[in-house]
């Protein structure tokens, strides 16, 4: 609708930019999909592409957010009836995953450009300490051709769907996620490569843990192509304390 309310010249360069993977073309894109997503629950996304994957962030719903009764008829009355603990636990699982495939089915008639999603579901936690913590239920790398020669409206277990990717995912028996680490961008873990590397290079030299541990989120902010370079950083960045 977005691209069909343009002139044709416009919608046109639409297509074209998105088809050869533009990626402000194909993240407009994305983030106008979102806009103007109508659901029951609210869904906040972080996206980007690199090269043809579309890394998505998916922030889910709280199991807190659904729905603890529904309607039942009862001698001719209407009334209603509380849920149990394992059917809502069933119910928030297949919300939570039927979200992440509904958005890649999306996603993917964005752009043919984009070739794979890496999608990454989770919420936000508790931990021991109290503080607020993001908890991921599921990472998954969705692939388009599984997608086209699927008919999802066919599929009735969707835990069996995502196993068919590559995925990090473990739910029980009963329903229950058991957090895991996301996939990352590739690039991105390529820099914490290079950044653990030049870290190993400037213990060796003699520094301090603590004092490297205080200059690493301003190391981190660089993008250099090699340990070397980030092992230069850290030497301007501890020679400055």
């Amino acid at each position: 609708e977005y691209i069909a309310s343009m002139e044709w010249e416009a919608a046109k360069e639409i297509y074209q930019l998105s088809a050869q993977g533009d990626e402000d073309t194909v993240e407009n894109l994305v983030s106008t999909f979102m806009n103007n997503l109508q659901l029951a629950y609210e869904l906040r996304v972080n996206y980007e592409l690199e090269d043809d994957v579309l890394y998505v962030d998916l922030d889910l719903p709280e199991i807190e957010d659904l729905k603890t009764e529904y309607p039942v008829l009862s001698k001719d009355k209407i009334v209603n009836k509380k849920k149990t603990a394992a059917g809502l636990r069933e119910e928030y699982a297949q919300m939570v995953m039927n979200m992440g495939v509904f958005l890649s089915t999306n996603f993917f008639n964005l752009s043919s450009y984009i070739r794979t999603i890496v999608m990454s579901g989770f919420n936000t936690v508790r931990d021991s300490k109290g503080d607020l913590v993001d908890q991921y239920l599921y990472s998954v790398k969705f692939t388009r051709e599984v997608f086209e020669q699927t008919n999802l409206s066919e599929v009735e277990d969707l835990y069996s769907f995502l196993l068919k990717f590559e995925n990090r995912i473990n739910l029980s028996t009963n329903h229950v996620f058991k957090a895991v680490v996301p996939y990352e961008m590739e690039s991105v873990t390529a820099r914490n490569a290079l950044i653990d590397d030049a870290v190993l290079g400037l213990k060796e030299l003699g520094y301090k843990a603590g004092d490297i541990n205080a200059i690493l989120p301003q190391l981190s902010e660089n993008t250099y192509a090699s340990s070397g370079e980030y092992l230069k950083e850290g030497l301007r960045l501890l020679n400055q304390k």
